[in-house]
């Protein structure tokens, strides 16, 4: 059956047709305003697991090696030009670049190429980290994040000039408007954001007709990345040594390595995951994942549900267990609010006292989007507070290797370091915020919305909102933490004057 048309061009519609795309009568491309005004893939009818959606033959399908399979001429000038000493440097023919020097071939072809109709459902740009402008950079006040930009834009020059050469070896002088830096960036992000994965010979995958307007459904949250617990598998922080659980509370199935058994003092349990984030076998709302592959016996590329749909509700693939960083520089577009499961935010060693420096040098101050910290990070605040609190030299030893070992020293000691992470989570989400209410001396005037500049500067507002999210979630979080390792300790009568100030102030510090 043909693609249903929804927002389609009538003439791409016939395209897929004629090429064998087959996709489900149950779904149809709409317009999406969760998609920044592109479209997306909606359910007509009810989908179940396993139900494929699109089956695309290998006609239909682009990579850089069926490219060169279709067009010898292509074929011998990537032949010469990995043959040339260039292709040793840092900017050699990669597979990806390949790629983007054929769709420059066939968009250069005009009407006359048989990816014409393709290309012109392609959008015109794509604000990967990695074409920012030193403004949207600039906005996302973070010093990891502006590296990780030019990190991207130099791997995207690299590309630019592998394509170009490419490309003027194929098109000759004629083609040098297409060689230049605007049309290979559209290039190289058409291959980067709209392409699936083929095969461990194709990095950059193969491209997709249809089958690429899926948006991206992030993984369910899994188990805790790395905090650790008394035991290693606990979803929470312990206040006291102790035998966990396991799970935090979840059924047998959500424990994470062997079920224990006995008393622990389990302060944070996990929270709940984001909205719209749901297991596959529960979810009804269609927020959810799927998958695509290459049938080899069939030659055909399947596309199948992998959660259930209702009608009217949006059907998504899930592109990988990306933090919203790793987004935006492979695709441009970032999870709102906090939204992303997979997500970190990162802390300044400004965010702490500054008596914390040396304790915290070299340690990834990283907070995972459920609000917990890295375990590195609450390993270095425990041996911190363990190494502030006066103990007796008999007792200290024993509580600086629990504190290595990311165990709680003692409700006491964690009062402290789970009073200081919140102290530091607020004050970066307080920084971040705080961007948004500066002032330049002489402001320019803003860029439209409509424009790359502004798609761009709106992306960065929109990562820095997702951090201040997970910022604020872990400083309540390890709020709650704090005051009820307070109490504790009063209760078992170990509370010391920095333990019962945590309480009172709803957070202690190293």
């Amino acid at each position: 059956m043909p693609a249903p048309p929804g927002c389609l061009d009538p003439a791409f519609s016939a395209w897929l047709a004629e090429a064998g795309v087959r996709t489900s009568p149950a779904i149809q491309a709409v317009l999406s305003p969760h998609a920044g005004g592109g479209r997306a893939i909606q359910a007509l009818a009810p989908l179940v697991p396993g139900e494929e959606l699109v089956a695309l033959p290998e006609r239909s399908l682009l990579s850089s090696s069926l490219a060169c399979e279709r067009d010898p001429a292509f074929a011998a000038a990537v032949a010469a030009e990995r043959a040339t000493p260039a292709a040793a440097s840092s900017s050699s023919l990669t597979d990806e670049a390949v790629l983007a020097a054929y769709l420059l071939t066939q968009a250069a072809a005009g009407p006359a190429s048989p990816w014409a109709l393709f290309l012109a459902s392609l959008p015109p740009s794509y604000p990967l980290l990695g074409a920012w402008g030193p403004g949207a950079v600039s906005a996302l006040a973070c010093p990891a994040a502006a590296a990780a930009a030019r990190r991207a834009r130099d791997e995207l020059d690299q590309a630019w000039r592998a394509a170009s050469r490419l490309l003027t070896r194929v098109l000759g002088e004629e083609g040098g408007a297409w060689a230049r830096r605007a049309p290979c960036m559209w290039a190289v992000g058409s291959v980067r954001t709209r392409s699936m994965f083929f095969s461990e010979a194709h990095p950059a995958g193969v491209l997709v007709p249809f089958a690429d307007l899926f948006n991206h459904g992030p993984p369910p949250a899994g188990d805790n990345p790395d905090t650790g617990g008394a035991c290693g598998a606990c979803a929470g922080w312990h206040a006291a040594p102790g035998v966990c659980p396991g799970g935090g509370g979840g059924g047998e199935e959500d424990r994470v390595g062997p079920p224990h058994a006995g008393p622990c003092l389990l302060l944070l349990s996990p929270p709940p995951p984001p909205p719209g984030i749901f297991a596959a076998a529960v979810d009804a709302r269609g927020r959810c994942w799927g998958d695509g592959a290459w049938d080899a016996a069939s030659k055909t590329y399947r596309i199948t549900a992998r959660a259930r749909y209702e009608p009217g509700h949006e059907v998504r693939l899930c592109y990988g267990p990306h933090p919203n960083l790793a987004l935006l520089t492979h695709y441009g577009f970032t999870l709102p609010d906090g939204s992303n499961p997979c997500d970190t935010a990162t802390l300044l060693e400004i965010d702490f006292p500054p008596s914390l420096g040396e304790d915290l040098e070299g340690v990834p101050l990283t907070i995972h989007a459920c609000g917990a910290p890295g375990w590195a990070l609450l390993s270095a605040l425990r041996w911190a507070a363990v190494a502030r609190a006066g103990l007796p030299p008999q007792a200290r030893g024993a509580a600086l290797a629990a504190a290595a070992e990311g165990r709680a020293a003692s409700a006491a000691t964690d009062a402290a370091a789970l009073g200081a992470l919140a102290r530091a989570a607020d004050a970066a989400a307080a920084r971040l915020e705080g961007r948004e209410k500066e002032v330049q001396p002489n402001p320019a005037p803003p860029p439209s919305p409509s424009s790359f500049a502004g798609e761009c500067l709106a992306a960065a507002r929109a990562w820095r909102a997702g951090q201040v999210a997970v910022l604020k979630r872990a400083a309540a979080q390890a709020r709650r933490a704090a005051v009820g390792a307070a109490e504790t300790a009063a209760a078992s009568g170990l509370a010391t004057g920095e333990a019962a100030a945590a309480g009172g102030r709803g957070g202690g510090g190293c």
